[in-house]
């Protein structure tokens, strides 16, 4: 342990003393003392960490409890935000995405514009070990306030510029999470069409890591694991964002046949890496964005202009190639969606309800699983 180290290890205990040797003094101080609690529980430190931890959680109870030293919080992390140590910034960024986190299901608009800046800030600068926490209180922020982005323009547009900069970040680790965080945030805005956005963004990378000759930006580590987990992550959560982003009440049904075509043959290539990540995230993806079509009577009224019934079982047909290893579980997923298939094509009347029902009864023919079988005659049922 260095000075520094020592030091920081004193001060929770020093804190400690004083509230167990003068309660009533400590008490008056609490706003005070317990808001830098908070923060520094958050030290990469494990031992400053649970010692100030330990201050905090022994003088108050509950995520609730940081509502009632927000403002202390708030204003403590605005100080260190731009603190000359990195250290100290990265420690008051955690702190912060923590007071999201804590606070996600008490975001007013008083509490929200009060978290913004610094949420803002902690974001900003390099990427660096953890700074994924940070994007994903964002992300949650954004989920859980959309009273206050919608009701300013400003913040709306700042917002979508600080998820596109995360997401273009070139440290693999930080940007497989980085892809599924712009994901949930493209599905969180409703009130603007991220496609465009987000294909530009995750298509090349999708179209390079399937690649068998890639190299990936890889700071440390091995990098045999990191081609083989990182990797295959990475691809995943690029097809989860890029369906997510796919929004089905701002798209005409020009818009969505295009979108279709072109993850078709996206899909088409990732799908032959073969990874169980891949796949899943594959046929997850198309379950949800078939579920979405199934709220839409529109689309289900013309769901055969545009041939959007067939590019709809094109990329089904994907989930049935026989190269391909289908775990017991990725095969439920896929009856599932298969199922969900069924049912869009029977409302919409399409003429290829008939291709589907033959392809659900060869699955039937070679599944083993009874619950996978139950699912496939559902779908069996629906398309008569």
């Amino acid at each position: 342990m260095n000075d520094d180290d020592a030091i920081s290890a004193c001060r929770p205990v020093t804190l400690t003393y004083m509230y167990l040797s003068s309660n009533d003094r400590f008490a008056a101080l609490a706003k005070e003392f317990l808001p830098f609690a908070f923060i520094a529980k958050h030290d990469s430190s494990k031992h400053v960490e649970e010692l100030f931890a330990s201050s905090w959680h022994d003088n108050v109870g509950g995520s609730r409890a940081v509502l009632l030293y927000l403002q202390e919080i708030i204003s403590l992390a605005t100080q260190h935000l731009n603190a000359a140590q990195w250290e100290i910034k990265q420690t008051t960024s955690r702190a912060v995405a923590d007071v999201v986190l804590s606070c996600r299901h008490e975001l007013n608009q008083a509490n929200a514009a009060l978290i913004w800046p610094v949420l803002r800030d902690a974001l900003g600068g390099k990427t660096w070990d953890g700074k994924e926490i940070v994007l994903n209180a964002f992300v949650t922020f954004v989920q859980n306030a959309p009273h206050f982005w919608k009701d300013d323009a400003s913040v709306a547009t700042d917002m979508q510029k600080l998820i596109i900069r995360e997401s273009k970040r070139r440290n693999a680790a930080y940007r497989r999470r980085a892809f599924l965080e712009l994901g949930q945030f493209a599905d969180a805005r409703d009130d603007v069409d991220m496609y465009s956005e987000v294909f530009e963004i995750v298509v090349p990378v999708i179209e390079d890591l399937s690649s068998n000759d890639t190299e990936m930006d890889v700071d440390s580590g091995s990098r045999d694991h990191l081609l083989g987990t990182t990797r295959d992550a990475t691809i995943a959560n690029a097809i989860t964002a890029l369906f997510l982003a796919i929004n089905v009440n701002k798209s005409s049904r020009l818009d969505l046949n295009a979108r279709l075509s072109a993850v078709l043959q996206i899909l088409t290539k990732a799908s032959l890496t073969g990874s169980k990540t891949t796949l899943r995230a594959i046929t997850e993806s198309e379950k949800l964005l078939l579920d979405r079509l199934l709220r839409e009577p529109a689309i289900i009224e013309n769901i055969s202009s545009n041939q959007v019934d067939r590019l709809l079982l094109d990329l089904l047909l994907i989930l049935y190639d026989s190269r391909m290893e289908w775990t017991e579980q990725i095969r439920q997923l896929r009856a599932d969606a298969t199922l969900s298939l069924g049912k869009l094509l029977s409302k919409g009347a399409s003429p290829l309800a008939t291709v589907l029902k033959e392809t659900v009864a060869e699955a039937h023919a070679d599944e083993r699983s009874t619950t996978v079988r139950n699912t496939l005659d559902s779908a069996s049922r629906c398309l008569e």
